[in-house]
């Protein structure tokens, strides 16, 4: 089960946005069929004005994400084949940008996974901390992109309503409670929910075509397998910065 919790701080979870906890009954969902859909809750304030600020907060966030993690798929597609990064570091870089943690960690692959001096000695740990991160996130797509959803809106920790969104588009709405200021903001959650599988396609896609051209690019030993943590921990440092300038 993914769930959001809009009072609380979700930046580590998939898409920086959905936490995974261990999966459990939900709503109208059928335990012959939970290994079939893909579990979302998102749990919102009781006051109406409160919750709607909560839903356009998190639709915000996605649209912020969305946008840096194509910038960031560019930047990686559409380095030049020929031409050679510098990874020489001046006094007057921003050492911590996802730009220069890229460059490092190309050269790290590039030595072969030696430390040096260049970009910064114990890169090894890094780089393990990336594959470990990138591994955690490869795990958690297929339970997100299951071909059925089921969405749940809780007001609190009280049921608002469910509904169950096929792959060919079908959708079916069961309401347990009838506050009319809820109703929109669950159809808004619908939605953003949808659009939230939409983008980790676009992510997982600029990941696998960003990898692909960093081995090219550089002759990576291992080719686009080997980037692909690499591409990955680029994306994710480009969406997380984006995030941050916009709060």
């Amino acid at each position: 089960m993914f769930i959001i919790h809009t009072g609380k701080n979700n930046t580590k979870g998939l898409m920086g946005l959905w936490q995974d906890i261990p999966s459990a009954s939900i709503s109208f969902s059928e335990s012959s069929e939970a290994k079939q859909e893909t579990e979302c809750l998102i749990s919102l304030p009781d006051d109406p004005l409160e919750a709607d600020v909560s839903v356009s907060r998190l639709e915000r966030d996605l649209q912020t994400k969305i946008h840096a993690l194509s910038k960031g798929g560019k930047f990686l597609q559409q380095l030049p084949v020929k031409a050679e990064l510098s990874f020489s570091v001046s006094s007057d870089m921003d050492t911590d940008s996802p730009e220069i943690r890229l460059q490092q960690h190309i050269a790290w692959l590039k030595s072969g996974g030696k430390d040096s001096v260049s970009f910064g000695w114990g890169f090894s740990d890094k780089h393990s901390e990336t594959v470990s991160g990138f591994e955690t996130f490869i795990r958690k797509i297929p339970e997100f992109l299951k071909p059925t959803l089921c969405i749940e809106t809780r007001i609190e920790e009280s049921l608002f309503a469910c509904t169950r969104a096929g792959i060919g588009g079908d959708m079916k709405t069961l309401w347990r409670l009838t506050e009319e200021d809820f109703i929109s903001l669950h159809q808004r959650n619908v939605l953003f929910t949808l659009d939230s599988r939409t983008a980790l396609f676009q992510l997982l896609a600029q990941i696998m075509t960003g990898a692909a051209a960093l081995a090219v690019r550089f002759s990576l030993p291992g080719g686009a397998i080997t980037a692909l943590p690499a591409a990955w921990r680029y994306i994710q440092d480009v969406m997380q910065r984006a995030e941050g300038l916009r709060l």
